[in-house]
């Protein structure tokens, strides 16, 4: 395994709160999967209108990369920066070698009423 990407939210069905849904598949990952890298977006969403269209019950995602000829890398920014983001961002890509035959999946999270660049998704791309 190179890498997992969990997505969780509340579940209001049960009451389980985002972090403590996390937590727990991220146990049930390492029982079935063994010790790779986890990437965790688990966060509670209070935005009324996004709870009302959704419905009560949301379910969580999991995103697994594995292969030999797979590699991972993650990189955090907490900035409301662009240029620090853009920066950090150019910096973090410097450390693959891009060949012709490599693909680079990037994914982009955000927090729910977060700050972040109005054109952070542009700097991604």
């Amino acid at each position: 395994m190179k890498l997992i990407i969990l997505i969780c939210s509340d579940d209001e069905r049960t009451g389980e709160n985002a972090i403590s849904r996390a937590l727990n598949a991220i146990e049930m990952i390492r029982e079935d999967l063994g010790n790779a890298p986890i990437c965790v977006v688990a966060q509670s969403d209070t935005r009324e209108k996004v709870r009302e269209s959704l419905g009560w019950y949301r379910d969580s995602s999991v995103l697994v990369f594995h292969g030999l000829d797979i590699s991972a890398s993650t990189l955090l920014v907490d900035t409301k920066d662009e240029k620090v983001l853009k920066a950090k961002f150019e910096d973090w890509k410097e450390e693959f070698f891009f060949l012709d035959n490599y693909q680079t999946i990037a994914f982009h999270f955000t927090v729910v009423n977060g700050n972040e660049p109005e054109n952070s998704e542009e700097i991604f791309r």
